[in-house]
Formats: structure tokens, C-alpha cells, sequence
């Protein structure tokens, strides 16, 4: 069982025009809002494996979940359209209680060592946050009609190990979430603006592969008798995540849903023993979009594509008595690349990721 309660405190408005930082907003009031999100959620969770033979078991869980979003605060709006300097304070008070079981079954069967099969099948759920509440911002709006998600997962695969040098995990997943919230990029009624709108986009659901190998080299070849390892390891994932019906006409059937790389490679390599460890990785994430209309471009770019990346990584650890050197260079050829869209500060537009990085670390332990 888990309860838990908290308090967010959530303000925007005007800052003054210095260069240095600062957390004073200029004007008697905040000129964007200023909000209490109170949060109740209490969970109780159960499962129990049943052993039907030495060799498959049944586990079925089942758990129940009360939320409580609310929001106590105000949004400002201008006094006129053309008036910048005037605002008008808007009180709202909001409570959004639900309560639901969740239930879930998973089996697995080992037909012999080394060797499990596994299924499972759940219900999920996602429910709406304080973003979902109350946005501020000239670039996104949020649909007051907005809903949770309802859906299912099912996945099944096959994972062990080969002797003691290699383990796998190979599954294949369904993914549905009903209503799915999403974001549009859509167009006032004067058709003057350009906003981000969250709202119910449709049904959809993600059909996917994952598989994910690891060996050591030399432990395979010398039988186990080797002082170093050369492990070698990938993980491949591929993903097809469709919108299958549509409650926007922005939005058409077979839409690809936002957020969702169609492929994610990464492979790395790792060779050491117990005094020292270099490791090298490879990370590969295909396109993606940034809204459920697929757009590939916006004119303020809070929306379009977030195009294929790949980033190398480096790092070693060196031991000697009481002390221990490590050091990592992230991203290791300086790539360029992104992988979100702001549609406020310090946007519009792409959050560029981080150039090439580096740390170095002296432990000590007495």
C-alpha cells in the first residue's frame, strides 16, 4: 500500500530587463498565474505466483488506485487586445477525483535450463497532470474536455542463457491506449495564431519488437579460464505506433504517434578485468514527430520533425588500492542533434542537446 500527498506551487509573470538572474516578477501581480496543485494518490497492490507444475507458473495481480488532481489559483488575461500593459485577474478552482482497479496476469514456462517463456497482459493508464490543468502560454493551449487514458499492453518473448557467457531477451509487444492524449498543431478561429493544442487525440496502439544480447567473448573461448573480458552487448527495438481512429480532423487514421522512434539501435563493446574497464557505445534513434498531425515543419517550430540522431560514448575506470579513476566523454564526435521542442522558455522552437562532455573522478576509500 502507498499513500502519498503533495503540494506544487506554480507561478508565471514578468521579470525585469536585466541579464542576471532573477526570481522577482515586476508589476502587483504575476502577469501569467499563479496556482496550488494539491495531490492525493493512494495505491494498494496484490500478486501471488502460482506454481502450477516445476516447470510453469501463473501470476495474476490486481491494484487499486484513487487520484485527486485539483487546482486553486488564477490566469491573467489582457483588459483589451491591444492593451499590454493591464491585465485582468481569472479565479478558477478545480477538483478531478477517480478511482479504478487495474488487473494483470503474467505465466512463464521453462521447457529446460537456460530457456523461459514468458506472456503477460495488463490493463494501463494514464492520467491527465498539471500541464493538463492550466497552460499560460501564448503557444499552447490545453482542451478542457481532456480525459485520462484507458488501454492494455501484451507482450511475450523467450530469454535465458547460453552456458555462463551469454544471456538474451527477445519479446514482441502490443501497446493500446484509448482517447490517447496528444498535442496538434492548430490555428485560432481568425486564423492569426499558431498554437500547440493537448487534447484526446484517438485510439492507438504500438506494435513492437525488442531484443537485447550480451556475451562475453573471451569467457566463450577460453572456456572461462580467461583474467580479462571482452563482453559485447546490443539492444535493437522496432516500433510501429499508429493512430487507429481519430477524434481531430487534423488528425488522419495511420498516423504516426508523436514521440515514438521507429527504431532504437544501441551496441557497445567493454574490455577490462579487475584492475581497469574501457567500454565504448553506439547509439542509433531513428525520426520522430513532435505532434499526432505528423507536421514536418511549423512556423514558430513548436512543432515538426525531430530528425534521426547518433551518438558515440566513451568511458574508463582505473583501481589501484584505496583509490579509483573514471572518467566518460559523452558524445564523443560533437554530434548536433535534438531530441524535444519547447513550445515556452527558452523556446519556441528545438532544446539542442549537449555537445561533447566529458568528467574525470578520483574515489577514495578508507
Amino acid at each position: 500500500m502507498r499513500v502519498y500527498k503533495g503540494l506544487t506551487l506554480r507561478n508565471q509573470g514578468n521579470a525585469d530587463d536585466g541579464s542576471g538572474p532573477t526570481f522577482k516578477y515586476t508589476g502587483s501581480f504575476p502577469s501569467g498565474s499563479g496556482y496550488e496543485f494539491p495531490g492525493t494518490n493512494v495505491a494498494v497492490f496484490t500478486e501471488n505466483i502460482f506454481q502450477l507444475t516445476e516447470k510453469w507458473s501463473v501470476t495474476p495481480g490486481a491494484r487499486f488506485e484513487f487520484i485527486s488532481t485539483k487546482a486553486d489559483g488564477y490566469y491573467a488575461t489582457k483588459s483589451s487586445p491591444y492593451d499590454d500593459f493591464y491585465y485582468i485577474q481569472n479565479f478558477e478552482k478545480k477538483t478531478n477525483n477517480r478511482a479504478f482497479v487495474f488487473f494483470g496476469l503474467g505465466t512463464s514456462y521453462k521447457p529446460m535450463k537456460g530457456i523461459e517463456l514468458y506472456a503477460n497482459v495488463s490493463q494501463n493508464y494514464r492520467s491527465v497532470n498539471f500541464n493538463d490543468i492550466r497552460v499560460v502560454n501564448p503557444n499552447a493551449r490545453v482542451d478542457s474536455t481532456l480525459s485520462d487514458e484507458k488501454g492494455y499492453t501484451i507482450d511475450g518473448g523467450i530469454r535465458g542463457h547460453v552456458n555462463s557467457w551469454m544471456r538474451y531477451d527477445l519479446s514482441l509487444f502490443y501497446l493500446k491506449y484509448n482517447k490517447r492524449i496528444g498535442s496538434v498543431n492548430t490555428k485560432s478561429a481568425d486564423n492569426l495564431e499558431n498554437y500547440r493544442l493537448r487534447k484526446n487525440i484517438g485510439d492507438s496502439r504500438n506494435i513492437g519488437f525488442e531484443s537485447l544480447i550480451e556475451g562475453d567473448l573471451l569467457k566463450a573461448i577460453s572456456k572461462g579460464t580467461s583474467k580479462y573480458k571482452l563482453s559485447v552487448y546490443t539492444n535493437f527495438a522496432l516500433i510501429d505506433a499508429r493512430y487507429i481512429t481519430s477524434l481531430d480532423p487534423s488528425v488522419r487514421k495511420d498516423n504516426l504517434v508523436e514521440f515514438v522512434p521507429p527504431i532504437l539501435f544501441r551496441t557497445g563493446v567493454s574490455f577490462g578485468n579487475k584492475l581497469f574497464d574501457v567500454a565504448y557505445q553506439f547509439s542509433h534513434v531513428g525520426k520522430q514527430y513532435s505532434d499526432a498531425t505528423n507536421a514536418e515543419r511549423s512556423d514558430r517550430a513548436i512543432d515538426g520533425v525531430v530528425p534521426a540522431y547518433q551518438v558515440m560514448d566513451l568511458s574508463a575506470t582505473y583501481r589501484w588500492k584505496l583509490f579509483t579513476l573514471s572518467g566518460s566523454i559523452n558524445n564523443l564526435l560533437d554530434e548536433k542533434y535534438f531530441t524535444r521542442r519547447a513550445d515556452g522558455y527558452p523556446g519556441p522552437g528545438i532544446l539542442p542537446s549537449d555537445n561533447r562532455t566529458f568528467y574525470l573522478t578520483l574515489q577514495v576509500k578508507l
